[in-house]
């Protein structure tokens, strides 16, 4: 099935939108990506910045949690926790 377990709305954004948002840059962006996980780049990366005590990691996350959406994220699981 042509994006199963979707909403026809999700299934049209999909459709309409996916082409202008994964173009050719992206898809060359998530190769490079991925060619750093096979050939273990990342993987030293990442044992790099654990053993330093993951300075970077934490920093990405206070970034996360000051975020708009994180914000309306928190808001609206308030929301559904006092339902």
């Amino acid at each position: 099935m042509l994006l199963g377990g979707v909403s026809e709305t999700a299934r049209y954004g999909g459709l309409t939108v996916g082409p202008y948002v994964i173009n050719e840059d992206v898809k060359r962006r998530m190769r490079e990506a991925a060619e750093r996980v096979r050939n273990g780049e990342f993987a030293k990366e990442w044992v790099t910045e654990y053993q330093r005590g993951a300075p970077r990691l934490g920093e990405l996350l206070e970034q996360v949690r000051k975020s708009q959406a994180e914000k309306v994220g928190d808001f609206l699981r308030q929301l559904m926790r006092s339902k």
